[in-house]
C-alpha cells in the first residue's frame, strides 16, 4: 500500500503564524487504503470527522483538552487537492509577499470569526484558489 506523508498548513510554512494544530496529509494510491488508514488512526485516538467534500477527502482528529491539535487530510495521490495541498504549501514557503498577505488574512479573519472555523476556512478561499490558479496556469 503506498502511502506518502506530507506536513502541510500554516505550520509548515516557517515564519507564517498559526494555530496550534499540526495538519498532516497522508496521501494513498487508491480509495480503499482510505478506510484502512482511517481504521488504524480511529483506534489510536484520532476522531473520525468523515468524508469532507471541501477537502476531497477523509479528515480525522486529535483533541487535547478539548482543543484539536492534529488534523489528519487523508486523500488519493491523483487527486487535485493533493496536489494543491503541497502547491500552496511550497508557494508559501517560497514567495515572503504571498507568505505575508496570507498570514494578514488569516488574522483578519481569525479576528472576525472567532469561533466559526467554517467561515475562517471559507475566508481563505478566494486567495487560496487565485493562488494555485495561477500555479495551475489556468486563465
Amino acid at each position: 500500500m503506498p502511502v506518502t506523508i506530507e506536513h502541510i498548513g500554516s505550520t509548515s510554512v516557517p515564519d507564517l503564524k498559526s494555530k496550534p494544530i499540526l495538519d498532516i496529509g497522508i496521501g494513498v494510491d487508491n480509495k480503499g487504503n482510505i478506510a484502512i488508514i482511517t481504521d488504524i488512526l480511529s483506534k489510536n485516538n484520532y476522531n473520525n470527522l468523515g468524508f469532507r467534500s471541501e477537502q476531497m477527502g477523509v479528515i480525522l482528529e486529535r483533541l487535547r483538552d478539548g482543543k484539536r491539535t492534529h488534523c489528519i487530510h487523508i486523500l488519493e495521490l491523483t487527486s487535485r487537492h493533493w496536489t494543491d495541498y503541497l502547491n500552496l504549501r511550497n508557494l508559501l514557503r517560497a514567495n515572503e509577499h504571498i507568505r505575508k498577505d496570507y498570514e494578514l488574512l488569516k488574522e483578519n479573519l481569525a479576528a472576525l470569526h472567532y469561533n466559526n472555523r467554517k467561515a475562517y476556512t471559507a475566508g481563505k478561499a478566494d486567495f487560496i484558489q487565485a493562488h494555485l490558479k495561477t500555479m495551475r496556469n489556468i486563465p
